[in-house]
């Protein structure tokens, strides 16, 4: 259940009924990092081809290919991508290939993932479960 954190380069399937942009999987082209500061409200999805690291609110999904939700961060609605790790506040479901509640998460959902990772002291409410075989493609 526990398990070091690798990247897969697989994605996920879609968490909500929204059509956001795919995040695409080439490991050959670097792809940016977006910050989200945490003055900033968003209200809305958000989507980065590349990596997005959240301090501010989201009221809204979030997909990219790697999601870092910071201590200061708060996001109600889904989270799809590669790799996601949460330390502030979500509220939605989260779907990744590598999922790392940390120390300070606090997370209230149900998660869809392949490797999962929670950190002591952090605070989850909700499932768990396996990606299904065609999710892991």
């Amino acid at each position: 259940m526990f398990s070091k954190r690798t990247d897969l380069g697989r994605e996920a399937s879609q968490p909500s009924q929204t059509q956001p942009l795919s995040t695409p999987a080439s490991a050959s082209s670097p792809l940016a990092r977006s910050v989200i500061l945490p003055d900033l409200v968003i209200q809305g999805a958000v989507v980065a081809r590349g990596e997005i690291e959240l301090h501010g609110l989201v009221e809204g999904d979030v997909v990219a290919r790697s999601i870092v939700v910071g201590p200061s961060a708060t996001v109600l609605g889904d989270i799809l991508g590669d790799r996601v790790s949460i330390s502030g506040a979500v509220r939605g479901r989260v779907s990744g290939h590598q999922v790392h509640l940390g120390p300070d998460a606090r997370y209230q959902g149900d998660i869809r993932r392949g490797l999962i990772a929670i950190d002591d002291g952090a605070q989850f409410e909700g499932s768990v479960q396996a990606l299904s075989e065609e999710d892991k493609r």
